[in-house]
């Protein structure tokens, strides 16, 4: 097994980190439609959305802005999220260096790595109540 393989192994969620993923997500999903439907701004509502916008490094996270993309290659670990120079960037009109764009890295489910730019992800829940950390 080469390097690259033995390091997407490390990275890559066993079935029952998926399994609960998906059930927590769906849970959330309903809880949050209850506190919307009732009318008011539930603050455990509120509390999961402040936190599922802001992920980071280590979180399970689904990329929501490309939803034609593949499933498969919209969910997995934050690797980082980087600065990066826009490339190809020949704008003579303006001097100065070229503007920089955000770069988000997964690792998805299957261990493949992709590269993200002009996206919004969000956090997935991947165990019981840890959107109040």
């Amino acid at each position: 097994m080469t390097h690259d393989e033995q390091l997407a192994r490390q990275n890559t969620l066993d079935m029952n980190d998926v399994a609960l993923a998906i059930a927590d997500s769906a849970y959330w999903s309903y809880s949050n439609s209850l506190s919307g439907a009732a009318g008011g701004r539930h603050t455990t509502a509120h509390r999961y959305f402040e936190w599922s916008t802001k992920p980071y490094p280590g979180q399970l996270v689904v990329e929501i802005s490309a939803r034609r993309k593949p499933a498969i290659d919209r969910v997995g670990v934050l690797e980082s999220i980087t600065q990066e120079p826009v490339q190809d960037w020949d704008n003579p009109e303006l001097n100065g260096p070229p503007p920089l764009v955000t770069i988000w890295t997964i690792r998805c489910l299957d261990g493949r790595q992709m590269r993200w730019e002009n996206c919004q992800f969000i956090v997935a829940p991947s165990r019981r109540g840890n959107f109040s950390s």
